[in-house]
C-alpha cells in the first residue's frame, strides 16, 4: 500500500538544502537590466540551468535519493548497490536528475521515455549510467507503462509529481530566492507536474505570504492550468507543444492542491512565444533555454501589466535544448 503523501513544510525544505547542498551548489540569481526595461519591473533570472544536469529537477533527484538510502541503512549499502533499482517516467529533465543522482550513488536507474524525446536529453541520462526505454506518445502513456514495470520488476518508481521528497528538493529554488532578494515581491515558473512551483511556493510563501507566485504553462498543454482556474481536476486526450517540460495532459490531485493553497495565479502562452523568449534569453543574458525554461519569462512578457514596478524573479527552469529546435527557432526569426 503506498504510503499517503504528505505536504512539505518550510522546514522539510530547510531540511531538504541542508542535505543537497553537499552534492549541488546554489544557483546564480542575477538583475538583468535590458528585461527590466522590456517589462518595466526589476526582473532577476534565476539559472537553473547552471545544474549539472542544465535543469532544476536534479535538486529533487537528490533530495529523494539521500532520503531512501538513509532509511535504507545509508548511502550505497549492501541492499542499495545490488537489490535497489529505481525506475523514472520522464520526458528528460526529471529522468535526467534520477540518473544524475543514481549515479552519484551507486544505485541502478532505468528511464522510461516517451517515443520521439528529446535526443539531447536520453542521450544525457545514457551517458548518466541510465538505461533508457522509449514508450509512448507522450508522458502519461510513459508513467502508465512505469506503473506496470514497476510491479513486474520490483522497481522502486520515482514518479515526477507523486512524490514528496521530489518537491521539498526543487523548493530549495525558493529558498535560495529568498536568501538572496528577500524584497521579491512576484516569483514566476514554467508548470508541467508542478513541482518546481509548488516546492518554490511553499517556501516563498512560508517566508514571506506577501510574495506573489505564479505558474506559467504552454496553450497547447494547459490541463494544469485550466484545473487550477476551474478549481477542479482537469485531463485532456492530448497535447501539442514543443516544450517537452511542459508536456502533460494530465493534473495530479496532490501537486493541485498544494497549488490551490499557495499559488496566486497562472498563466498559459504560446509555443511562438516562448521561442521568442529563447531568442530573449540567449540575447541578453547569454544562456540557452529549452522551452520550459523561457516560459517564464514569457509569461511575465504577456502579462508585464500585472509586474510594473515589482521585484521579479523568472526561473530559467532548464537549457537543455536541441539544437536542431535552435536552428529552427534562428531561422525563422532571421526570414
Amino acid at each position: 500500500m503506498q504510503k499517503a503523501l504528505y505536504i512539505p513544510t518550510l522546514e522539510d525544505i530547510k531540511k531538504a538544502k541542508q542535505r543537497i547542498s553537499k552534492y549541488l551548489l546554489k544557483t546564480p540569481l542575477r538583475y538583468s537590466e535590458p528585461l527590466s526595461k522590456l517589462i518595466g519591473a526589476e526582473v532577476y533570472i534565476k539559472y537553473e540551468n547552471h545544474n549539472p544536469t542544465c535543469a532544476f529537477k536534479v535538486r529533487g533527484g537528490v533530495n529523494y535519493v539521500l532520503k531512501l538510502t538513509s532509511q535504507e541503512g545509508g548511502v550505497c549499502n549492501e541492499r542499495s548497490s545490488h537489490d535497489l533499482t529505481l525506475l523514472a517516467g520522464s520526458t528528460g529533465n526529471h529522468g535526467q536528475s534520477i540518473a544524475y543522482a543514481g549515479k552519484l550513488f551507486n544505485i541502478p536507474v532505468v528511464i522510461a521515455a516517451p517515443v520521439g524525446a528529446n535526443s539531447a536529453k536520453v542521450q544525457a541520462m545514457k551517458d548518466l549510467g541510465a538505461e533508457v526505454v522509449l514508450y509512448g506518445k507522450d508522458v502519461a502513456e510513459t508513467w502508465n507503462y512505469c506503473e506496470k514495470l514497476a510491479k513486474e520488476k520490483n522497481y522502486t518508481y520515482v514518479h515526477s509529481v507523486d512524490q514528496p521528497e521530489l518537491f521539498e528538493g526543487v523548493g530549495t529554488i525558493g529558498l535560495e530566492v529568498f536568501e538572496d532578494l528577500p524584497d521579491v515581491d512576484c516569483f514566476i515558473t514554467a508548470t508541467g507536474g508542478g513541482s518546481g512551483l509548488c516546492g518554490s511556493s511553499i517556501a516563498l510563501k512560508n517566508l514571506n505570504p506577501k510574495i506573489k507566485t505564479y505558474g506559467v504553462q504552454a496553450s497547447g498543454a494547459p490541463a494544469v492550468y485550466d484545473s487550477f482556474k476551474q478549481k477542479k481536476l482537469i485531463s485532456h486526450p492530448s497535447l501539442n507543444t514543443f516544450a517537452e517540460g511542459l508536456a502533460t495532459r494530465s493534473t495530479f490531485e496532490y501537486a493541485f492542491n498544494i497549488m490551490q493553497k499557495y499559488v496566486d495565479d497562472m498563466f498559459v502562452v504560446s509555443d511562438d512565444e516562448i521561442k521568442k523568449s529563447i531568442l530573449l534569453l540567449l540575447e541578453h543574458t547569454h544562456n540557452l533555454a529549452e522551452g520550459a525554461g523561457a516560459a517564464s519569462l514569457a509569461g511575465l512578457i504577456k502579462n508585464k501589466e500585472i509586474f510594473k514596478g515589482k521585484k521579479v524573479v523568472c526561473v530559467l527552469t532548464g537549457g537543455n535544448l536541441q539544437m536542431n529546435v535552435l536552428r529552427e527557432i534562428l531561422s525563422n526569426e532571421s526570414k
